[in-house]
């Protein structure tokens, strides 16, 4: 399910462990939370920032499965790529998955933290980390930021009374098409693109240009 990693003590005596707050100093550092995207939800979700860290599950996704492991494995902080709550809620019952996920979380003591798009893009991220392991096999890296696309899931919000707002955040004003996203995803896999590589290529219609 998950990586695991434990907490390093060369400089620490057996009793001074690090705590939560400080964990995500360092990640907060590593990954600064002004580099994730506007719609992005990163940071902890679970935990007390007082509280020690011994011991760090590393995963992709938040899952039930992974807190189970983490629990299962005594983990005291997982650590995951992508976020648990991306959209605002109203309550964490535990009536429903999330919930539940975030009811084990806290029962065990066992916090949650995201870095996803702001560990991405730096110096160091998931993009250029890739890319440099992979470069000796011949084999380029480059993570495509889509944006807001015109899909059939998002008819209904580009339809409605935000899809204006939306779109006038792109000096074309308009979305991208699945067309054309898939169409700069096969240059990017075709030889021509291969010193395209360990950068994140937002394909956004220059909505950063506002």
């Amino acid at each position: 399910m998950g990586a695991i990693c434990t907490t390093s003590r060369a400089s620490r005596s057996l009793t001074d462990v690090p705590t939560l707050a400080e964990v995500v100093g360092v990640l907060d550092a590593l990954y600064p939370p002004a580099w994730a995207d506007d719609w992005d939800a990163v940071g902890t979700a679970v935990g007390r920032p007082e509280a020690p860290v011994r011991r760090v599950l590393l995963a992709v996704d938040p899952t039930h499965a992974v807190v189970d492991e983490a629990v299962a494995w005594g983990a005291d902080l997982v650590l995951t790529h992508h976020p648990l709550l991306l959209r605002g809620v109203h309550g964490v019952a535990a009536t429903g998955p999330k919930g539940r996920v975030v009811h084990a979380l806290i029962e065990h003591g066992v916090a949650l933290h995201t870095c996803h798009t702001n560990a991405d893009s730096p110096p160091g991220g998931v993009s250029e980390s890739m890319a440099l392991t992979l470069a000796p096999h011949g084999i380029s890296v480059t993570s495509v930021a889509p944006g807001m696309v015109a899909t059939e899931r998002q008819s209904a919000t580009l339809t409605g009374p935000e899809g204006d707002s939306i779109r006038s955040q792109s000096p074309f004003g308009r979305v991208g098409t699945p067309e054309e996203i898939a169409d700069a995803v096969a240059y990017l896999t075709s030889p021509t693109a291969l010193w395209a590589s360990g950068t994140v290529l937002d394909l956004n219609g220059a909505s950063y240009f506002r």
